[in-house]
């Protein structure tokens, strides 16, 4: 296998920010919240470039394809369970992600059974960008405590969760249409 910038750039994200951002979140002080944030945001920037990069250089890959999402999918779901033990984010709201995800990664391991790589779609970019926008303000919200930041939060969550079954039921279908109705 070649070794791309951008799959470089993705495995970097893996391995090295989303353990330190766990770490951070888990920590839950003022210093800590801030380099949580800043982590977070270069993971986020990160994800941008790579996939820029990748088209920029013409290097789009079968393996950039896989990891790029599951990179994301790690990156939200720490966050996320971060933020659900300290409180800013519902259990269930977690739970709809996660099955969400775990449906998706299902579908994607069947599709590589028949040697094809399903990419991210619109609508789970689309999901993606809206998750990474709502951990950044419940993070700024651990220094915000004002009622229409929560307003704010609470809409960008219902949003985020909204285009996560949504974007979840895209797969499904996707699947359910190639791989798993009986012929």
């Amino acid at each position: 296998m070649k070794t791309t910038i951008p799959n470089r750039i993705t495995v970097a994200r893996i391995i090295s920010v989303i353990p330190f951002l766990l770490a951070m979140l888990l920590e839950n002080s003022d210093i800590a919240n801030w380099i949580a944030i800043a982590c977070f945001i270069l993971a986020t920037v990160s994800d941008s470039l790579d996939g820029y990069l990748a088209r920029k250089m013409k290097q789009v890959s079968d393996v950039g394809k896989f990891l790029d999402p599951l990179a994301d999918k790690m990156l939200v779901n720490v966050a996320l369970l971060c933020l659900t033990v300290r409180g800013l984010f519902p259990v269930w709201g977690l739970a709809i992600v996660l099955c969400r995800d775990f449906a998706v990664d299902g579908i994607r391991l069947i599709a590589a059974q028949h040697g094809e790589v399903i990419a991210a779609s619109w609508w789970g970019k689309c999901k993606t960008s809206v998750q990474m926008l709502t951990i950044i303000l419940l993070l700024f919200g651990h220094f915000c405590n004002f009622g229409w930041y929560a307003i704010i939060c609470n809409s960008l969550i219902a949003a985020m969760l909204i285009l996560t079954v949504v974007s979840g039921c895209q797969y499904v279908m996707i699947g359910w249409k190639k791989y798993l109705k009986s012929k």
